[in-house]
């Protein structure tokens, strides 16, 4: 049985909330004449007081961004789910006077694990017209289309390197020679794209060549040689401390310490190994970097059943000294159930920007496809509730049957919180930060 996956990817702009204002108009005042005080010689008359404003709709724009889903459906206040569709990539859910919660449930397309594995996912967001008007929600799991790409790379005049490789986060093209064409598949789209040299396979990054907003498929470089120059080698490198884990928290071996490189166009490279003994990580060079990219700095911690997660996004290089959130309470086993209630309990959030409430349940559907459903709610759209349950959407046209009788499935509970949304919104270029509780276990469909 596989650890519960307690990733999402994380997504939604945030706005501001809307406050309808009354506006009232005052008493007309004494008249600046004798003899006609009261009688609004002098003043104009008196306006009626004003009616407020009639209540008014709102919409919630949801985006998907990446690999469309499947199938999508929506419930309105505390209304029925039922399915829908998309325009361009986008779901409108209109809100009705007086109701400001809504829920988007969505299918994602099979996605490969293996070369004859698979995984089925299913994803549901809860949220309020508090925590914004426009969205941005993502099948995490799922890869994107491919695209057809060739180019060419000269790495001639870098003096320490024996593999180059044309790398955007989610997929790679290893290239081997100082001075070679290649070809094979990356994302599609307008993506950023790095290549890489490194000192050897697996090895440390000796430089590097970001090329911005790549539109694929085509030609890299606009069908021009990809030629590295020393201004692209990695120079410096920087320290950083493993955090440590607090008071009342007992690991299952060691932290772990993760420095990624994020572009606008949300190409991630990774900087820093899990655990790396030299506790360092290389700084792009200043040739290949822009504003609105930022340096990734995580942290986890484990006990066996329960995790600690924190991050925090900056435009600056220098290492940021990570701190654990607070220890959640001991594991509350959920009842064995189809579409089980579990904990929503932890305070540890409360007050950060964002906030929210999340649940998994994940299961083998046959030897070569597993589940996952995931559910997640704002603190906004909790309100005060302590639990989360998962909603039955098996009877929708797409979506997928809940495990089988006697089916082991695990579980996880938690909570997330900092200064954006992680579940429905996308790195700020900005940077920000985010850190997560997680509590898991297992129990057998009933």
């Amino acid at each position: 049985m596989k650890k519960v996956g307690i990733k999402f990817a994380v997504n939604v702009l945030v706005c501001t909330t809307i406050i309808a204002s009354l506006g009232l108009s005052g008493c007309g005042g004494a008249s600046s004449t004798p003899g006609t005080q009261g009688t609004g010689e002098n003043n104009p008359p008196t306006a009626p007081p004003s009616n407020p404003p009639a209540p008014q709709s709102h919409t919630i724009t949801a985006t998907f961004a990446g690999q469309q889903p499947a199938a999508v459906a929506e419930r309105i206040g505390s209304g029925t789910w039922a399915t829908t569709t998309l325009q361009n990539g986008q779901l409108l859910l209109t809100l009705p006077a007086g109701t400001d919660t809504y829920g988007i449930a969505y299918r994602c397309p099979t996605a490969p694990t293996g070369a004859s594995t698979t995984l089925d996912g299913e994803l549901i967001a809860e949220g309020t017209l508090a925590d914004g008007e426009s969205i941005t929600l993502v099948c995490t799991f799922t890869p994107p289309p491919t695209a057809q790409v060739s180019g060419s790379v000269d790495t001639s005049v870098i003096p320490i390197q024996t593999l180059e490789s044309v790398y955007t986060g989610g997929a790679d093209i290893p290239v081997i020679g100082s001075t070679e064409t290649f070809s094979g598949l990356l994302p599609a789209g307008t993506i950023d794209v790095a290549v890489l040299a490194t000192s050897a396979m697996g090895g440390s990054l000796t430089a590097i060549k970001l090329l911005r907003s790549q539109v694929l498929p085509g030609l890299l470089n606009g069908g021009l040689p990809i030629v590295f120059s020393t201004s692209d080698e990695i120079q410096t490198s920087n320290s950083y401390t493993l955090p440590v884990a607090p008071t009342g928290f007992t690991a299952s071996g060691s932290s772990s310490y993760v420095v990624n490189y994020v572009t606008p166009n949300h190409t991630t490279l990774q900087l820093s190994h899990f655990n790396a003994p030299s506790h360092s990580y290389g700084v792009i060079p200043a040739a290949d970097s822009i504003s609105g990219d930022v340096y990734l700095f995580s942290s986890q911690v484990y006990s066996g059943t329960q995790t600690l997660f924190t991050s925090h996004a900056s435009p600056s290089s220098a290492p940021i000294a990570l701190t654990y959130p607070t220890v959640p309470s001991p594991v509350i086993t959920p009842a064995a159930a189809s579409f089980p209630t579990l904990d929503a309990s932890y305070t540890g959030f409360a007050g950060t920007p964002g906030s929210e409430y999340f649940a998994v349940l994940d299961w083998q559907a046959n030897s070569t496809s597993s589940v996952l459903v995931a559910i997640s709610a704002t603190a906004a759209y909790q309100n005060g509730a302590t639990t989360i349950t998962f909603p039955d959407l098996t009877a929708l046209p797409g979506f997928l049957p809940s495990a089988k009788s006697g089916t082991q499935v695990g579980w996880g509970y938690g909570a997330k919180g900092g200064s954006y949304l992680p579940d429905f919104q996308l790195l700020p270029t900005t940077g920000g930060s985010y850190s997560y509780v997680a509590s898991s276990g297992s129990y057998i469909e009933p």
